[in-house]
């Protein structure tokens, strides 16, 4: 192929010129031999076309050279490919068509763009169409998002009424496999994509989606497993689109998706509570909440799933009874298995269904046997999560189950009565352990913990039977067992406790005992004593009362230490520890030197001996102080000016109750 350029040419031309000069023999014999090659068109034997150099001017190059060249192949190329490039413009085109004027052929458009921006994501290459530039990739999402579900009800020509039934329309047939392939590239994009911003756009599309996504069986398992695990792994309100997309598919499809679905989340959630800590306990307990709610849609298919699954946890328990291994124990002693007891539960308390309360009794059989497989005091944490939950079943199914004797047991495991020489830096909490470790153990925050546990399980299920026409013989028993343990116990801190509850307890049952020495009541007579226990929860037993201000401050409490949390969250640097800011204490005849709040005798101070070595400035100091002490005595407290805040009688109370967060 002989070089078509422009510049070739003309230098060639220059070349033979200079030939021509220096050696004019050869040029003639060149020119006698070869015309051809100097002379490069010949208007009779070919066409000419011509072309722009660089300065603008024109040439003309031989046909032959312009058929040779390669750039009619690669023009040829840009062409089929801008033929299917999809512009912006194309699909605000196919946006108006949707909108507008819903056909086949607009669906079609719709659901073909939205293949092909998939392919842009996932690398593949199996559309006709070709999407580039993120701008074209946003408008094709945009445009199904927003209007497909939207000109696909247009379509068929669907109502509020006939929504729920799609297939039923006469034109369902048209659109059936494009319907299909789309939402299967909807639920691959729901799963390639990490932005929380894009899933909660696509989540919602997909709730709007429901009702013709159930006519597929197989599209409708791939939903189930997708949400499952934006459910259980996702951001927070990604878990609430989920669930509530779960929701809707199970609702609308009863029949034949709840089952699955009960399946998926159960295994979800049990893979999702193996670890337990601030952070992860309030996606767990969510997770626990929408379980229990879709449970609830039907009793009867809940029955079959509870009874198997209880079984299995029952086995478990046999099997660490039986086997007496440390791996049979960690099967049972674990946040999974204590989660799915809570789970069960919490079904328990909240349903109506009198199938499922027939398994109240082999649950509780079997969170007593979880308190009972290894009854030490290392695993106290974990008695306490069981008995949370079996006060729990007897306030709510008003059921009685023998819990007094695993709460009172706790202080003897404990060994309360013990000096620990070890001092904690911060308080025990036992939300997020089950088990302690030995050097924690030796720690003085240790048996700390476990009275305040056992002072509000005593005072809480105390609550739970208030009312009730047996309350005085049922707590004789631990009345008589608190009786011996603060006889025996050396710390005053622990017994003034005890003390507390044991005071309430009395007091409650001299309550019932008045109220029912009204009246002639029979055993057998269950009508009367119905009536007689819904009295006592009108009138509101004393000890009902103590409980509910004990959970009020308590409530208040767990808000100060959550604000705290959050403001240590935000950055904020706290220059000086937190304080109780009190007015000064203004009182007469005395100048200055610190102030007692309330006089006291003076058998109850104990004063230090003076001794030699003593610097006097510090026995000054003490003189000093007692003779205010004497002063205020003689003066009297009516003579001390006292103004406390709200805040300060808050505190003070949060002091003498020492309530600890359960």
């Amino acid at each position: 192929m002989v070089c078509s350029s422009p510049y070739f040419i003309e230098s060639h031309k220059k070349s033979l010129a200079k030939l021509e000069k220096t050696d004019p023999e050869f040029y003639k014999f060149l020119k006698e031999n070869d015309k051809k090659l100097l002379e490069y068109s010949s208007s009779e034997e070919e066409e000419e076309t011509k072309g722009f150099d660089d300065e603008g001017t024109v040439y003309k190059l031989p046909n032959l050279l312009y058929v040779d060249s390669e750039e009619s192949d690669f023009e040829d190329d840009n062409k089929e490919k801008s033929k299917n490039q999809v512009t912006i413009a194309m699909v605000t085109k196919w946006r108006e068509n949707l909108i507008n004027d819903p056909s086949v052929g607009s669906i079609s458009n719709a659901v073909e763009a939205f293949h092909a921006a998939l392919d842009r994501v996932t690398g593949e290459d199996h559309s006709e169409l070709k999407v580039d530039g993120s701008g074209v990739f946003n408008a094709i999402i945009e445009m199904c998002v927003l209007h497909l579900h939207k000109s696909i009800n247009d379509f068929l020509k669907l109502n509020p009424t006939t929504m729920k039934h799609p297939e039923k329309a006469k034109k369902w047939i048209k659109i059936r496999s494009l319907v299909e392939g789309y939402f299967t590239d909807l639920l691959k994009l729901l799963a390639g994509v990490a932005s929380e911003n894009i899933i909660s756009v696509l989540l919602k599309h997909l709730h709007s989606c429901c009702h013709i996504v159930i006519y597929f069986h197989k599209l409708s398992k791939m939903a189930l497993k997708q949400l499952t695990k934006l459910w259980s792994t996702g951001e927070e309100s990604v878990r609430v689109l989920a669930y509530l997309c779960v929701l809707r598919l199970c609702t609308l499809k009863k029949s034949t998706l709840l089952n699955t679905a009960l399946k998926f989340l159960y295994i979800a959630y049990i893979r999702g509570s193996k670890f337990v800590s601030i952070n992860t306990l309030a996606q767990i307990n969510f997770m626990k909440r929408s379980l229990v709610d879709l449970f609830n849609l039907d009793p009867v298919l809940s029955y079959q799933h509870c009874f198997l699954y209880l079984r299995q946890l029952a086995i478990h328990l046999r099997n660490a009874v039986t086997l007496q291994k440390k791996e049979s124990f960690q099967s049972v002693y674990n946040w999974q298995y204590i989660h799915s007891l809570r789970l069960w539960v919490d079904l328990m308390c909240e349903t109506n269904s009198k199938e499922l309360l027939q398994l109240v009794y082999p649950l509780v059989q079997v969170i007593i046997g979880v308190i009972k497989l290894i009854p030490t005091s290392q695993y106290i944490p974990l008695r306490f999560h069981c008995i949370k939950m079996l006060i729990k079943l007897v306030r709510e199914t008003n059921t009685y189950i023998p819990v007094l004797h695993f709460i009172t047991d706790s202080l003897s495991c404990a060994d309360i009565s013990k000096q620990y020489k070890n001092v904690s830096m911060k308080p025990f909490d036992f939300t997020f352990v089950l088990r302690v470790s030995k050097q924690a153990m030796t720690e003085s925050g240790y048996p700390d913990a476990v009275v305040e546990y056992v002072y509000q399980l005593l005072l809480e299920y105390a609550a739970t039977c208030s009312s009730s026409i047996g309350f005085p013989d049922l707590f004789i028993p631990v009345s008589v067992q608190l009786k011996s343990i603060i006889k025996n116990c050396r710390n005053s801190k622990y017994t003034t406790k005890l003390k507390q509850v044991l005071i309430k307890i009395e007091e409650n049952s001299k309550f019932i005992i008045n109220e029912r020495s009204k009246l002639n009541i029979n055993l057998n007579e269950n009508d009367k004593i119905k009536a007689f226990q819904s009295d006592m929860k009108l009138k509101v037993p004393p000890l009902q009362k103590y409980w509910n201000q004990l959970q009020k401050i308590n409530e208040m409490k767990k808000s100060r230490r959550r604000n705290e949390s959050e403001k240590q969250e935000k950055g904020e640097s706290y220059d000086k520890l937190p304080s109780i800011s009190r007015d000064k204490l203004k009182r007469k005849n005395v100048k200055e030197g610190p102030v007692e709040l309330l006089p006291s005798d003076e058998s109850d101070f104990e004063f230090p001996q003076l001794t030699e070595d003593e610097p006097k400035e510090k026995r000054k100091k003490r003189v000093k102080k007692s003779s205010d002490r004497n002063q205020i005595k003689e003066n009297g407290v009516n003579n001390i000016d006292v103004t406390e805040t709200a805040d300060d009688i808050y505190e003070d109370q949060l002091e003498d109750l020492n309530i600890n967060e359960f």
